[in-house]
């Protein structure tokens, strides 16, 4: 396996997928991230089991092969590195050798055969919505995910699809957010799912234009894809709410304000309220 690759446009295809990557003592495949190099292409995942990270940068291919390599050891040196290009060798014990200006590396990899692949998935639905509408859509409920693991379903943002409308919500019993928002559009029947937070902040995060999220939920997976991202994870099991019934329908008075004068004034009182140590 043998390849070059642009050092920046690596380094910044890491911070889509190493987040998932963490210390993994009974699985250390985990702690690794797949390198797949061929078709121009250089596709890097990585997985937690529960959910998994995938990209694809361009790279200029001489030999194709697959391999893992430590993927928080593997970024720190990419991040690190000042030439223009990485030039990668990795001979068949997976032993990787690097090449970047006058620098020169070496890694122990791992195969990749014990490295889990993407479950393939039976599509329930598939909704369509622009990056920007779905990154706002979660920036403005997330803060009420439930912190606490005793109700599971509550650690989790509910998307619910019905008449062709997304609704998210998120709630920790004590405080309750919700977006509604019309996508692009939505193929399957009506329903709705319990997708956990860290999943939608690593979409969110990795999210950088104004393309189209694609969504595809099946019974126990949901996956999110862009042009060259894509997360995969598994569903929360559980019942949410009813939170319709706490949603009051009609109110008994209606006050408008502009918005910035309002942070501003709710920003004065915060910081005047805070506790001087």
């Amino acid at each position: 396996m043998k390849f070059k690759v642009n050092r920046e446009k690596l380094n910044k295809a890491f911070q889509k997928v190493n987040s998932l990557v963490g210390g993994n003592t009974n699985m250390p495949f985990l702690n690794n991230v797949l390198l797949k190099a061929e078709n121009g292409l250089l596709e890097l995942t990585t997985s937690n089991v529960d959910m998994w990270a995938h990209t694809t940068i361009e790279a200029e291919i001489e030999v194709p092969g697959v391999t893992t390599a430590p993927a928080r050891k593997l970024a720190s040196l990419i991040g690190a590195m000042n030439g223009e290009n990485v030039e990668f060798d990795v001979d068949d014990n997976d032993h990787i050798k690097m090449v970047c200006g006058t620098g020169r590396f070496r890694l122990l990899g791992l195969s990749s055969v014990d490295y889990p692949g993407m479950p393939v998935l039976n599509s329930l639905q598939e909704i369509q919505i622009k990056e920007s509408e779905f990154k706002e859509l979660i920036k403005s409920i997330s803060y009420a995910v439930s912190k606490e693991s005793s109700r599971k379903a509550l650690t989790g943002v509910f998307f619910s699809i019905e008449g062709g409308m997304l609704t998210t919500v998120a709630t920790d019993g004590k405080r309750l957010a919700m977006q509604e928002k019309a996508p692009e559009s939505v193929v399957g029947e009506d329903g709705c799912t319990i997708v956990p937070l860290k999943a939608v902040n690593e979409v969110q995060k990795a999210l950088e234009g104004d393309g189209t999220l694609k969504i595809t939920v099946a019974d126990k997976h949901c996956r999110f894809e862009t042009a060259n991202f894509c997360l995969l994870s598994k569903l929360i099991d559980g019942v949410y709410p009813n939170y319709r019934a706490v949603v009051p329908t009609s109110f008994a008075r209606v006050i408008t304000l502009p918005v910035e004068p309002l942070l501003a004034k709710v920003e004065t009182v915060f910081v005047g309220g805070k506790k001087v140590v």
